[in-house]
């Protein structure tokens, strides 16, 4: 068999992002309608419902499954399907504080409003605009349709936005100023950016930004129910309601943070018009939620409550449809044309795909998990064998890491607590140390507007504080607050937001005196995120099943995930372990390594030449990163080459020509353990 066929196994993916649902290319997304037709075909007449329904009700449905059912490729098919019917916002991994609750809502459907509109084709205005031109059209006068309004509004922008905000001040919202002109400031090209953040109740907007966008204060707390609510009720007139999906809620199960939900849920039954809300939980999750509803919450839903539960695949056709359909991507099809093969289901036969789909039902990402098994049995000529388990976790992490660019994340307060505990979590996971955490007392005080985390790691007590605010004295008075706070406390603020003013310096110096304060680094932000996605993929039993050593628990993975460097490194984690044993030294080498040998030449001899593919995809790599672990080098080929190599396959190309001069080895014995061999980038560069 040609080895091209191993490097593009399509059965790799078995999981849909959040990048994927919010996917503007219709011809990336791979799909079996049939699959789950009666749970899509629940949810489109839902929101048929609600566009029809003269009061403009709020509903809500509880989407239920195990892990791995197709619940997120159900969103993704609804939004593409149902995009000319409805405003679709999309918000999973809520924080573990019931308080911070209310915010990420607010942010992920602000953020969700950001994304183009979808009606036959992807628009060149958000959401958000789309809505707010609905409003306008009749106030403007004007007939054609939202394309035609939208290319008016770019034409002279800063007419328009008076005329804008002159109308949604008067007319549309005239007991709600803030808010009109805030929507008007996000019609602004040059002050949209800062009117979204602003409504997503960012808290880092500097004074210039502010006045920039006519507002005093970053959004106040008391306001973030009412935005979600007039937000809905400004869909009613054109009949258009918002899709709001709550997922990867399998952290909460504490009763304050279900009642967190109650809490809006009622709001938005209450208060506000037009929403659709599509609640994702795992089986015994949601046995858990129904034991916490209250009865004036049931009533509102009506009995018995609304659930649409996915089932596994039972019928071949469908799993037979699902493998083929992975079968016909576009790389393996271009291969099998350059090698004259016509079978569509090369390298795979008939044998292989009646071997996957006989049998007993499968939810599609466990077909596809043992379609990922066979295809590398069938192209490598034996059975897959274990892959090394802390391989598998940090190729998760380094993808979840390249998907998030850390100057954009607008920072939750909460959220980012909930991160640095689980990079604590993982790093004593790895390291056999006892942990626990909980909310501090200063979280229940009424106006505090930070986080305040206790923390038991070994049987030691630290506190965890967290405050992202710039603006007036916020920041000057939580340091007055936490001051008298033991000594093993540790502040953690946004590196984005300023340190500025007297007062605040006089206080944060005195805080250092005997605590720590650091000012986090946005890289060292964005690999707590990364962290906090894998976790999230954990808990959606994305890993189990996969075929490695150790096996993939729970356990195992939060001790790969501790392994990471990045994560080890961190300052929140470097300064919060050395507060558990302030007396340990860090352990370096004691002597510089001996110097790297080239490749030796006998061993050349007896490789043969890999494919040009891969000699290529490893010179790009190594001149990018300049040294690398062995192991690291394959899998770095994995994620961003896509080429699935042996440790066999990857020593035979870099003892080849011409990589064996451009690379140094060390140590040079052959038989070396791959996760300790060096491999160095020895080519000179040719121009200053």
């Amino acid at each position: 068999m040609n080895e091209q066929f191993r490097f593009i196994n399509p059965f790799l993916s078995i999981s849909v992002n959040e990048d994927e649902i919010w996917a503007e290319e219709e011809n990336g997304f791979q799909d079996i309608e049939t699959i789950n037709q009666g749970p899509f075909k629940a949810l489109t007449d839902d929101i048929i419902q609600v566009k029809k329904d003269p009061r403009h009700n709020t509903r809500v449905r509880f989407l239920v499954g195990n892990g791995g059912s197709g619940k997120s490729h159900l969103f993704s098919r609804l939004r593409r399907r149902m995009g000319h019917e409805a405003i679709f916002t999309f918000a999973s991994n809520p924080p573990t504080r019931a308080e911070g609750i209310l915010s990420w809502v607010l942010s992920k459907v602000i953020g969700g409003l950001k994304h183009p509109c979808l009606n036959g084709e992807v628009k060149p205005y958000t959401q958000l605009h789309g809505l707010l031109y609905e409003l306008l059209r009749d106030g403007f006068r004007f007939n054609g349709t939202l394309d035609e309004f939208h290319e008016a509004a770019q034409a002279d922008p800063e007419a328009f936005f008076s005329k804008a905000q002159h109308y949604l001040v008067t007319r549309q919202f005239p007991h709600e100023p803030d808010l009109a002109r805030i929507l008007a400031h996000v019609l602004h090209p040059e002050r949209s950016e800062l009117a979204f953040r602003w409504l997503a109740g960012s808290t880092n907007l500097i004074d210039q930004e502010l006045v920039a966008i006519e507002q005093r204060e970053p959004l106040p707390e008391e306001m973030k129910l009412q935005i979600l609510s007039r937000v809905g009720r400004a869909t009613v007139p054109k009949g258009t309601p918002i899709v709001l999906v709550l997922d990867q809620l399998d952290l909460m199960t504490q009763p304050a943070l279900v009642d967190a939900f109650q809490h809006l849920f009622f709001a938005l039954i209450d208060e506000s018009k037009h929403w659709y809300l599509v609640v994702s939980l795992i089986d015994d999750k949601f046995d858990f939620w129904k034991s916490q509803f209250s009865t004036a919450l049931r009533d509102r839903l009506e009995e018995p409550l609304p659930v649409v539960a996915l089932q596994p695949l039972g019928d071949i056709k469908e799993k037979e449809a699902l493998i083929k359909l992975r079968l016909a991507t576009p790389e393996l099809v271009r291969l099998r044309i350059a090698q004259g093969i016509n079978n569509p289901l090369y390298p795979l036969g008939e044998a292989d795909i009646r071997g996957l789909v006989e049998g007993e039902p499968l939810y599609p990402r466990q077909l596809l998990r043992q379609a990922k098994a066979r295809y590398s049995a069938v192209t490598s000529g034996q059975v897959e064998k274990p892959v090394k388990l802390g391989a598998e976790i940090e190729t998760a992490f380094d993808k979840a890491r390249a998907k998030i660019n850390e100057n954009e994340l607008e920072i939750n307060k909460d959220i980012l607590a909930d991160r640095f505990c689980e990079v604590l979590e993982v790093l004593c996971a790895a390291e056999g140390r006892a942990f626990e955490s909980h909310l501090g007392p200063l979280a229940s005080e009424a106006n505090f507007r930070g986080t305040d985390t206790l923390l038991k790691i070994d049987g030691c007590e630290m506190r965890l504080l967290g405050h992202h605010i710039h603006q007036g004295a916020q920041f000057p008075n939580f340091m007055k607050k936490v001051m008298p706070l033991p000594l093993e406390s540790v502040l953690i603020r946004d590196g984005k937001v300023p340190i500025s003013g007297k007062v605040t310096s006089q206080r944060l110096t005195e805080f250092q005196k005997d605590k720590i304060f650091i000012h986090l680094p946005r890289p060292e932000i964005g690999d707590a995120y990364a962290l906090g996605e894998v976790l999230a993929s954990l808990r959606e039993q994305e890993f189990a099943g996969l075929n490695t050593d150790p096996p993939p628990t729970p356990e195992n993975i939060k001790q790969c995930l501790g392994e990471i460097p990045k994560l080890a490194h961190g300052q929140v984690a470097k300064k919060v372990l050395a507060l558990v044993n302030p007396h340990s030294a860090s352990v370096s080498a004691s002597t510089p390594p001996l110097p790297p040998m080239a490749i030796p030449t006998q061993v050349q001899a007896q490789i043969q030449m890999p494919p040009q593919d891969l000699v290529k995809a490893i010179r790009a790599l190594m001149e990018s990163d300049r040294w690398l672990i062995f192991e690291r080098l394959r899998r770095r080929l994995k994620t961003i080459h896509h080429l699935e190599v042996t440790p066999e396959e990857l020593r035979a190309a870099i003892a080849s020509e011409p990589l064996c001069h451009d690379l140094l080895r060390y140590p040079e014995d052959t038989h070396t353990v791959e996760e300790t061999q060096i491999l160095i980038w020895s080519v000179e560069e040719a121009y200053a």
